[in-house]
């Protein structure tokens, strides 16, 4: 476990896994589902450890997840979570420009929901931007899960077909530094977190 204070000002609060940001449907860490709402999980239980603050790197999913919840709550529908590691090749890492080659962890969150119109894909990421009536949100959710996820040396993108289904996907390099946990010895604020 690793924490640079120079690239973080707040040090992260507890040590986790990337599969232990995935928001769960019931019990502790449960998120509130809408009515007629289906979760399914894909989740690879050995998948590697990224260096990121487990909190931001949650608070990221749960802004995903209730973009999915807005787009099905209407008429219901699955949201699906995907946990898996992959291998960022030289076209794909210059093709992407945020991306170096190696191995990622890939956080795929999709939903059947109503899709996102291509004019407005490209306002989504912006602050304060969003689509719900005025009162039900304030548009920034998934700008900070972006700034959270490029901390991070990672990237996210969309893929949506308006009336159809949303995916976001998100790749965040893996930690081969080789440490899970922070000697306990050592003042904290010199190390960071391994999710």
């Amino acid at each position: 476990v690793t924490i640079d204070p120079s690239t973080h000002t707040t040090p992260p609060r507890r040590d986790g896994f990337a599969q232990d940001s995935a928001p769960q449907a019931e019990g502790e860490g449960a998120v509130d589902a809408p009515v007629g709402l289906h979760i399914q999980q894909d989740i690879d239980a050995a998948c590697p450890a990224v260096l990121a603050d487990a909190d931001q790197i949650q608070q990221a999913v749960i802004n995903l997840c209730n973009n999915a919840f807005d787009a099905i709550s209407e008429s219901g529908g699955i949201l699906k979570i995907t946990l898996k590691e992959v291998d960022v090749g030289a076209s794909f890492a210059e093709e992407c420009e945020r991306l170096n080659e190696g191995k990622y962890v890939k956080l795929i969150v999709s939903d059947t929901g109503h899709g996102i119109a291509d004019e407005v894909q490209q306002e989504i990421f912006k602050p304060f931007f969003t689509t719900r009536p005025s009162g039900q949100g304030n548009g920034l959710g998934l700008s900070i899960s972006r700034e959270i996820i490029k901390s991070y040396n990672g990237a996210i993108d969309v893929e949506s077909q308006a009336g159809r289904s949303t995916t976001f996907l998100v790749r965040l390099p893996v930690d081969d530094s080789g440490l899970t946990k922070a000697p306990e010895s050592q003042n904290c604020n010199s190390f960071r977190e391994k999710i």
